[in-house]
């Protein structure tokens, strides 16, 4: 706005100033973080160095949210992304032949036993599904996401099967019961906790 007495590099030296902020945000990081929290994290790395030069110690989480007037939560989540990551793929030790990523547990994977009882429930639930009619059979394993299936809603199976929801639920209702027949259901009766 020239009119009102500003210079134009003063409004490009703004524009420049964020392109480049935002450049480096995008590609100086491993993992990518979004702009707003880029622009945040700049805002408390340099309010913490101010407080450092001015107390010679590091301030807590809680001066600097003040002084921001942001959450202290916020700043702890700063923190964290400020951090560089680590590769996996790190040496480790004093020969450098194990890695990083080696020592850290893998959570998601059932053990020995748990892997057994859930293959061998699988089969039994197989063997209990293949006494119900086709029909029945693949609305359950639709509705349940049984053998390696998505689970769907009740209007996703119906338009499956050109039936609308409620008719879908009921020959649901219908097939559960007939599992829990006391017949069918011992075979499952112990693998309910």
């Amino acid at each position: 706005e020239y009119d009102k007495g500003f210079r134009f590099s003063t409004y490009a030296t703004w524009w420049i100033k964020q392109a480049i902020n935002r450049s480096i945000d995008d590609q100086d990081r491993i993992i990518r973080i979004p702009v707003h929290m880029g622009e945040v994290v700049r805002k408390v790395m340099k309010t913490a160095q101010y407080m450092i030069q001015e107390d010679d110690e590091m301030p807590d989480n809680k001066l600097i949210a003040e002084k921001l007037g942001i959450t202290e939560a916020t700043v702890k989540q700063v923190f964290r992304i400020a951090g560089h990551p680590i590769s996996l793929e790190t040496p480790i030790g004093e020969d450098g032949d194990s890695y990083l990523g080696d020592f850290i547990e893998a959570t998601d994977v059932n053990s020995p036993e748990e892997s057994a009882i859930e293959s061998s429930l699988q089969m039994e639930i197989n063997t209990q599904l293949q006494t119900l009619n086709e029909r029945e059979q693949k609305i359950l394993e639709m509705r349940f996401g049984l053998n390696n299936t998505q689970s769907h809603t009740l209007e996703q199976v119906g338009n499956y099967f050109g039936l609308t929801r409620e008719r879908i639920r009921q020959i649901e209702a219908k097939a559960l019961s007939k599992l829990r027949l006391p017949s069918r259901s011992r075979y499952l009766k112990d693998y309910v906790v």
